[in-house]
């Protein structure tokens, strides 16, 4: 930032900084033929290679509530 001695604390000579939370959330939700399904909120370790990967979505999300919304619909549609 290039200013004068006498414009330290004008706005338009700041440059705002965010500091980033520790803190993370991961959410998943569907909407099938104009339904809600569930909102899920994911275990979530972070980290180097604690990110979602293929077995923490299927024990989460498919097995542990894609699978009943998704037959419930099945039902509904016949």
């Amino acid at each position: 930032v290039t200013r004068r001695a006498d414009e330290a604390y004008r706005e338009e000579c700041l440059v705002p900084t965010f500091k980033q939370s520790p803190i993370r959330v991961m959410v998943w939700g569907c909407i099938m033929d104009g339904k809600k399904g569930p909102l899920v909120v994911l275990d979530y370790p972070g980290g180097k290679g604690g990110g979602m990967n293929s077995t923490r979505y299927r024990e989460q999300v498919l097995d542990a509530v894609l699978k009943d919304f998704y037959g419930e619909m099945k039902q509904k549609r016949g």
